[in-house]
């Protein structure tokens, strides 16, 4: 028994000291007292941890479901938009057709022997009005468009 007690004192750290035999039995339950309650310590704060992090995890959670939320309404009414721009340039390309379409009529009816001279004097004044009308038209497609590019992406992005 004395040889496991000089073991003792030869694992135990010292400083150049030595213990008698109660002292390494006093040292050995201290730090056993010290261990338990060092343990303890350890798993109040882990559990403080794992508290903090629920919370913190709930907040992330719910401001992240409030930015999907936002960024889901900005994208549909962004949608919204664009379809109006849509029918918009869609209504305008049918004016622009149109106006072509009477520009190339009144331009046939110009080559045509059988039309009276006066109703080919007012085609050049109808065709001029025509083209007048069909650059309207270009200028509001244009406006359109500009309007589809400038989209407010900042919206969608969040």
């Amino acid at each position: 028994m004395n040889y496991g007690i000089e073991t003792l004192k030869k694992n135990i750290p010292t400083v150049g000291n030595t213990y008698g035999t109660l002292d390494i039995v006093g040292q050995t339950f201290g730090r056993y007292f010290d261990y338990k309650r060092e343990t303890a310590m350890i798993a109040h704060e882990t559990q403080k941890l794992k508290e903090q992090t629920k919370i913190l995890l709930g907040k992330i959670d719910s401001e992240l479901k409030l930015s999907l939320n936002s960024n889901d309404k900005n994208f549909r009414l962004e949608m919204k938009r664009l379809k109006i721009l849509s029918k918009s340039i869609k209504s305008n390309k049918k004016n622009q057709k149109a106006h072509l379409h009477n520009i190339s009529h009144y331009t046939q009816m110009l080559g045509n022997p059988h039309i009276s001279n006066e109703i080919k004097a007012s085609l050049p004044s109808l065709i001029a009005l025509e083209h007048e009308s069909l650059n309207a038209s270009l200028g509001q497609s244009n406006v359109v468009l500009e309007g589809m590019s400038n989209a407010n992406t900042k919206q969608i992005e969040g």
